[in-house]
């Protein structure tokens, strides 16, 4: 091995040492690095890579026609959507509402809905009983107007505004509340929490369509059709409108993206890292338009290359119940077309457990399921003061470590902290097994880099 010197460095000396005595207890640190790309499951639009695609001077079909191979755009005629807001409730009030069932109201009086022996009853603000039934009762608010509902509701909101109309019912022995709206106001109140309001107009127009088409090829055929959450998308009615994303869902009105005559599955996702998976490796069966295609758009994310470390007993925590003794290493064992980790197997000292790249994302809290882990540890140890070379410095430190998997890369650079920063002091070449061994003769902080992998710091004193 050679160790390349900066010639202002000169305490820093180059050897093996194999015949080196110890004279004081070494010390020694791991840790596993994780360096990952993306954000999401990674299947069909990235929506960085559209806003990527947007600033180059791609438009909206251009965009969903790259992530959405084979497919064409068509436009509908407006269809109304069942979300479900709340459920699980004792009592709700509503503001807002013109008519509760058959009944008139004003407007401007604020209704209690409360469960009496399993029947709805709705109150105004004198307590008077205004209506009361078992079967659903839909409140309207007057025309172009809004309904205020004060809830918990799934949407994450006590005191929401919701266009169309709310029917209330009993479900489950509770109240339920379902927001029966136009799919293009449904839309108003969703691309602004899927995608920056600030985002350039072609990116939210493809984020329109895109939403459009996955609300109405995934609702279901029960009394609610979608969630206002993840389990959808994330719907917050009037509170997240704004007048870029309106503007993107007005210009876009009644267009979806279909495939052989049906309204696609356009999944979405916020960053690819650089290229898309196929959706079968993500969620169930093949489809044809949901393949992985490259992204080089993505490249502006800021989650478009990520790291993060973790020490042995930390990670080892989260991993309890599929680690059979202590973590040795984590091994990808197949992957994507992306190449996101399908299956891994991680090694322990008591064995090896197989199991797949989502429970490890999930496991770790990591951004995707495209990621690499790779077992850093490092040690030093005092040896007799004698000269590596008749020219240079006594040795008196012998610094080694072991990256696992190897990486790729084989340069090595030794750093030492100085004036409050790690600063290069020299560099080395890896062994073809990831390992390094080199002699120092300079006290203070020293770590090791290849790439971005950077091993724990030792104080050498």
């Amino acid at each position: 091995m050679s160790l390349t010197l900066r010639p202002t460095v000169l305490a820093l000396v180059l050897a093996l040492l194999l015949g080196a005595t110890a004279q004081a207890k070494g010390q020694a640190k791991s840790t596993f690095v994780v360096r990952g790309a993306g954000f999401g499951h990674g299947a069909g639009m990235s929506q960085w890579g559209a806003q990527g695609m947007a600033l180059t001077g791609a438009d909206y079909r251009e965009i969903l026609d790259h992530f959405y191979p084979g497919t064409t755009i068509e436009r509908l005629p407006t269809v109304t959507v069942r979300v479900l807001l709340a459920t699980g409730l004792k009592s709700l009030k509503v503001g807002g509402a013109a008519r509760v069932g058959e009944r008139s109201s004003e407007p401007e009086q604020p209704l209690t809905v409360v469960l009496d022996r399993g029947r709805m009853k709705v109150r105004d603000a004198a307590r008077r009983t205004l209506a009361q039934s078992r079967e659903p009762l839909v409140f309207q608010p007057p025309r172009g107007e809004t309904l205020t509902l004060l809830a918990p509701t799934l949407a994450g909101l006590r005191a929401g505004r919701w266009r169309g109309a709310l029917e209330l019912r009993v479900e489950g022995g509770r109240l339920a509340v379902v927001n029966v709206v136009s799919v293009e106001d449904y839309l108003r109140g969703v691309v602004p929490d899927e995608v920056p309001p600030s985002w350039m107009p072609e990116a939210l127009k493809a984020q329109a369509v895109a939403a459009r088409s996955y609300a109405l090829s995934t609702r279901s055929g029960g009394w609610f059709q979608l969630y206002p959450d993840t389990r959808s998308q994330v719907y917050r009615g009037v509170a997240a409108e704004t007048p870029s994303t309106d503007n993107a869902v007005a210009a876009t009105r009644g267009e979806v993206v279909t495939y052989e005559g049906e309204i696609a599955r356009t999944f979405f996702h916020s960053s690819s890292g650089g290229k898309t998976e196929n959706v079968e490796n993500v969620f169930a069966s093949p489809l044809a338009y949901l393949v992985g295609v490259d992204d080089p758009g993505d490249k502006i994310s800021p989650y478009h290359r990520w790291q993060v470390s973790f020490a042995p007993r930390a990670i080892e925590a989260r991993l309890r119940g599929l680690l059979r003794g202590h973590l040795r290493r984590i091994v990808a064992t197949k992957r994507g077309v992306s190449p996101r980790v399908l299956r891994a197997r991680i090694d322990g000292t008591g064995g090896s457990v197989s199991t797949t790249g989502e429970v490890l994302r999930r496991r770790l809290g990591l951004r995707s399921t495209w990621f690499t882990i790779t077992r850093v540890d490092v040690s030093a140890r005092r040896v007799s003061a004698h000269a590596a070379s008749s020219a240079g410095p006594p040795t008196r430190w012998l610094f080694s470590g072991l990256l696992d998997p190897a990486p790729a890369a084989r340069l090595l650079v030794l750093e030492r902290l100085e004036g409050g920063r790690f600063r290069q002091a020299g560099v080395a070449v890896l062994t073809r097994g990831g390992g390094f061994r080199v002699a120092l003769a300079k006290p203070g902080v020293w770590r090791a880099r290849v790439g971005s992998v950077v091993t724990p710091p030792l104080a050498l004193r």
